[in-house]
């Protein structure tokens, strides 16, 4: 049997082998697919949230176990989050109250975005304000009046944008967040996208990733949203979406989406392409993973990391892709 340590760091063998029982230690089938040894440094607690990333989502570690525990404080007090959390006012906004998305990528909205993105766990007590806040901000009755006062164009995705925030921070039986759900089923049922393709599947993206973080979505309207975005022939795609950035916002791209439309289950033979064109990306050294090519982190003052270098965050959800994709399935022994 090649032994674990080939394909992964002593660390992660390590800890893969705490997870299986010994019959199991062995080459799982989307291994074969990774380049260099890109676990090195997934697991090296650099990027907290690769780190936590890695070991719930590829590692399938509960969250219950101390080294989620271990990681998730480690997510919280990253000296980026803690700065970032440290900024807002105490009444739950950043930049002006009045001015929920401008300035782009460092108004309220972002902020919580970005959180929310990176996993950050929502049970800081000022994260739940803000969250609060936002919900009851973009309600029906509060929303044109802040349009109005708003003078730079809202996102065109805003309703999953701000639906995803309160899910991914555990607000998921919120009234104001399940009729959000609701809404964007509803919405995604009835076809109702923007006409511009490259608008709609960025909004569809955006759907995806939402409703991924709903513990029961409608299937039907799952299956619509997938067939949606992969009815599309690959070489349309938007041209943004083939180069992977971080953070996303409303920016996403080819692997933001197929991360997403795993996780809700989807199996298509239509995503073979689009995983094949993210295994086509790694890089071609011992280290292997992905390399960010598109970097909001300027933009939104979160320097975790830097366009043209590894990226720990885009190697990890590669990886979640190829694992889910190709499956955790054993090898016969060699």
């Amino acid at each position: 049997m090649v032994p674990l340590s080939y394909f992964l760091s002593p660390s992660f063998a390590l800890e893969w082998e705490h997870t299986t029982s010994d019959a199991e230690v062995t080459i799982m089938a989307w291994w074969q697919h990774l380049r260099g040894k890109p676990f090195y440094h997934l697991l090296s607690q650099e990027h907290p949230a690769a780190w936590a990333f890695t070991l719930q989502h590829i590692m399938t570690r509960p969250q219950r176990t101390p080294v989620m525990a271990e990681a998730n404080l480690a997510l919280r007090e990253w000296p980026l989050v803690r700065r970032l959390v440290d900024t807002m006012d105490p009444a739950g906004w950043w930049g002006r109250p009045d001015a929920l998305w401008t300035p782009r990528y460092t108004a309220t909205l972002w902020r919580l975005r970005l959180l929310a993105e990176f996993q950050v766990p929502g049970n800081d007590e000022r994260i739940a304000t803000a969250t609060d806040r936002l919900l009851e901000l973009t309600t029906p009755t509060l929303a044109d009046e802040l349009i109005r006062a708003d003078t730079e164009a809202m996102p065109v995705h805003l309703d999953a944008i701000v639906t995803y925030i309160p899910l991914a921070f555990g607000f998921v039986h919120d009234d104001r967040v399940q009729r959000r759900v609701r809404a964007l089923q509803m919405t995604i049922l009835r076809g109702h996208f923007p006409a511009d393709a490259d608008t709609q599947a960025d909004w569809l993206a955006q759907a995806a990733a939402t409703l991924a973080l709903v513990p029961r979505p409608n299937p039907t309207a799952v299956a619509r949203l997938a067939d949606a975005l992969l009815d599309r022939p690959f070489h349309t795609l938007p041209e943004r979406w083939l180069r992977f950035g971080a953070p996303t916002f409303d920016r996403p791209d080819l692997l933001f989406t197929t991360r997403a439309l795993l996780q809700l289950g989807v199996r298509d033979s239509r995503l073979q392409p689009w995983v094949d064109f993210i295994v086509a990306k790694q890089r071609h050294n011992g280290r292997g993973g992905l390399t960010l090519e598109r970097s909001l982190h300027e933009a939104a003052d979160f320097p975790a990391e830097t366009a043209g270098h590894f990226s720990r965050w885009l190697t990890a959800q590669a990886l979640f892709v190829m694992a889910e994709w190709y499956g955790h399935t054993a090898l016969p022994p060699a």
